[in-house]
Order: C-alpha cells, then sequence, then structure tokens
C-alpha cells in the first residue's frame, strides 16, 4: 500500500481544488439559512459539473465516464466535500452503476448519458416509516399487470427519509412484489417518475441544515420496461449500490479534517483574558491531537479501502469496519472540537457571538446522519462479527 499520492494523482487534486474554488461563491455558508436558495444551488451545480465533464470520473469510458481510478474517484469527492460542493451522488453511486450492470439497453442509453450531463437528478426510495433501518421490511407494494416483461405494475405506499424528494425527476424505488416470499426476496426495483399524478410528498425539516421528505405513491403505473434487474430480485441491487458507496462516504468524512484545521487557526489566533491563547491550554493541545490522531487513522484506513476497491479484493467486514470507524470518527470529532471552541462552537451560522461560520455545530449535527446512513453502525457491526469474526449470527 503507497501511503503518498502518485504525482497525476496530485496533479488531479490541485487541479479540483482550483476548479471547485472557482464554482463555489463566497458566501457558500449563506445558502444553509435558504433551503430554496441551496437546492438552486445544488442543481445549477450538476449542471455544470456535467457540462464540464467531471461527473463521470469513476465511471467507465464506455458510458460516457472518464475511466478513472477508484483512487481518483476518492480525490474527486474528497476534494469536493471540503470544498463543500453538492454532488448527485445518489444518480452517480446508486443509481448510474446499477444500471449499467443490470439496466436494459433502452434504459442505459436514456439514463446515464442524462445522469452525467447533470439533467436529472434521483431520490432513493428505501425506508418506510414502519421499517425502521431494516430495508428488507419495506411494504410499499406494486402489483403486475399483465406479462413479466410487457406488463405494468400499479404502485401504492408510502417512503420515508426520500432526500430530494421535492426536486428530483426519478425515484430509485425499491417495491415488494411477492408478499408471500421471504422478506428479502420479494424486493423489486423500479424507476418513478415525480411527474406522475400519482406521486406526491411532504418536506420534513431536520437538524442537519437541510429538509428531506416523506413521499407518497397512489395508484402509479410503471411499465416493466422500468424495471431495473429481475422480478423479485431487487435486494441483490440495494446491497451493490451500497457497495458502490463506500468510496463516497469514506471521502465525506474528511470534512472533519477541514473543521480541525480551522480550529487550529481559530484557537491559534483568540486570546483569553490573562493574554495566553487558547491554543497554549494543554488540554486543547490534547483535543487537538486526539483529533488529529483519530482523523489520519481515518484516511489511512479509506486509502486502504480505495485501493481493495481498486484491486477487487474488499471485503464486506472491512468495508463495514472503515464505515463504522469513519462515521464514528468524523462525530468525534465535531464533539472534540466543539468543547475546545466553547459556547461560541454550538451556535449557528448568523447568530451573535458564533464562530467558523457555525461550521462546528452545523458538522457535527450531520455527521451524526452518517452513523445510520448507509447502513446502521448497530448493523454493521453485527457483520464484522458475522462474516469477520466468524462469531454467531444475529437472528431477528
Amino acid at each position: 500500500m503507497h501511503l503518498e499520492y502518485t504525482p497525476e494523482q496530485q496533479q488531479l487534486r490541485t487541479e479540483l481544488r482550483a476548479y471547485f474554488a472557482e464554482l463555489v461563491p463566497q458566501d457558500v455558508y449563506a445558502r444553509y439559512e435558504d433551503p430554496a436558495a441551496q437546492k438552486r444551488f445544488y442543481r445549477d451545480t450538476i449542471r455544470r459539473l456535467g457540462a464540464d465533464g467531471w461527473l463521470g470520473v469513476g465511471w467507465p469510458k464506455e458510458y460516457g465516464g472518464r475511466g478513472m481510478t477508484p483512487m481518483d474517484q476518492f480525490i474527486f469527492f474528497d476534494e469536493a466535500a471540503q470544498a463543500v460542493v453538492p454532488l448527485p451522488l445518489m444518480a452517480l453511486n446508486t443509481v448510474g452503476p446499477t444500471i449499467m450492470q443490470f439496466g436494459t439497453d433502452e434504459q442505459k442509453a436514456y439514463f446515464l448519458p442524462k445522469i452525467l450531463a447533470g439533467e436529472i437528478d434521483f431520490a432513493i426510495g428505501y425506508s418506510e416509516p414502519d421499517a425502521g433501518t431494516d430495508l428488507a421490511a419495506l411494504k410499499c407494494r406494486a402489483v403486475r399487470e399483465g406479462d413479466e416483461e410487457s406488463g405494468t405494475y400499479v404502485v401504492d405506499g408510502q417512503k420515508i427519509w426520500t432526500t430530494n424528494g421535492d426536486t428530483a425527476d426519478w425515484v430509485w424505488l425499491a417495491v415488494r412484489t411477492d408478499p408471500d416470499a421471504p422478506a428479502h426476496k420479494g424486493i423489486t426495483m423500479l424507476l418513478v417518475p415525480t411527474s406522475d399524478p400519482g406521486y406526491s410528498c411532504t418536506l420534513i425539516n431536520t437538524l442537519a441544515s437541510h429538509d428531506t421528505t416523506a413521499s407518497y405513491y397512489e395508484n402509479i403505473r410503471v411499465p416493466a420496461s422500468r424495471r431495473v434487474g429481475q422480478e423479485n430480485k431487487g435486494w441483490r441491487l440495494i446491497t451493490n449500490q451500497l457497495n458502490h458507496e463506500r468510496v463516497t462516504l469514506a471521502a465525506h468524512g474528511t470534512m472533519a479534517i477541514r473543521a480541525l484545521h480551522d480550529v487550529q487557526r481559530w484557537a491559534a489566533a483568540t486570546k483569553l483574558a490573562d493574554g495566553r491563547r487558547v491554543i497554549d491550554l494543554s488540554w486543547v493541545r490534547g483535543r487537538l491531537a486526539r483529533t488529529h490522531a483519530r482523523l489520519d487513522a481515518m484516511k489511512l484506513l479509506n486509502w486502504q479501502m480505495v485501493g481493495a476497491v481498486q484491486a477487487g479484493t474488499l471485503t464486506p467486514q472491512d468495508a463495514s469496519a472503515v464505515k463504522v470507524y469513519g462515521s464514528e470518527a468524523r462525530r468525534d470529532a465535531y464533539a472534540w472540537l466543539m468543547e475546545i471552541v466553547g459556547a461560541a462552537g454550538s451556535l449557528k451560522d448568523g447568530s451573535a457571538g458564533a464562530v467558523l461560520h457555525g461550521e462546528l455545530e452545523r458538522g457535527y449535527r450531520s455527521a451524526v446522519i452518517f452513523t445510520f446512513g448507509g447502513g446502521n453502525n448497530e448493523i454493521q457491526r453485527e457483520i464484522i462479527s458475522w462474516i469477520g469474526l466468524g462469531m454467531p449470527r444475529v437472528r431477528r
């Protein structure tokens, strides 16, 4: 395992850093206070990224991508995260790669170019109000009329935490097509347009500086040509998608590294009443050192995982271990940095006395989501113990 970037990778990082600096406006933090502006900026940005050819960094050339390595893709996501550049992650890492592997020629020809151009965006319809984090417990129903290849699915049900459900063009929807089959074996994946009259959603405001939605599906008729993969075989597509998500989740953890550097500079520039700098306090240096060590270990694990992805040797238990460590390291890092800044660290941007544009409290609230987004950490620990350590499997 090489612990340094190659000259080509460093050149890519430098190029992306300059590009993102030009792409993101100086008032980047202001958009957090205006959800509508945040959504407009997002759609404008992905169209610009598409026009400039950056959305397909890790996609194969045969599908219009650049055909670059998983490490190059990680660098792209890393720099985007640190520059606060919004990306169409659902489309890039969920829908696109799964259509490449399981979609029909018609689906590939229609959806893949539009995703790469930033012309269409997707929401993910997995979680349901009564299913918790157990995706296999979903109940949203799709009844097929006609044969499997040319028939129509009639969809009825509800989803929750459908991020971008109010702005996306399509929903990547997991539905129950065989209610009598075992939980993991009666699921099918459908592509559902949000323009359908039977689709609706309601906004849910969250503590993480963005909103999500609850989405509703009432008598929506979806042609079999919009089914991805085989009927009742959707669980394989869901798990395939989660594997693609790993590199992105790893890159998001590095946002805390930027926060660490910001707090270091703040502590060096801020003086106490007795004239000492905040950074001169031994406990502050201890917190900074602990945060640095934790995030550095996370970075090394990320590199190791990306290397395994590139070599085709990544195991489920190792992916789960990196996900658990990275998400909890990010959460803990923000908590420790807020301790250093004190009461001001918990103030939102725009509040009297807020520091660092409210970055710490916003980052901490967002970090908590990643302990269950992409797979609940408690479930990930069960995967590690069962597959990695050979311990008895947890039965539910």
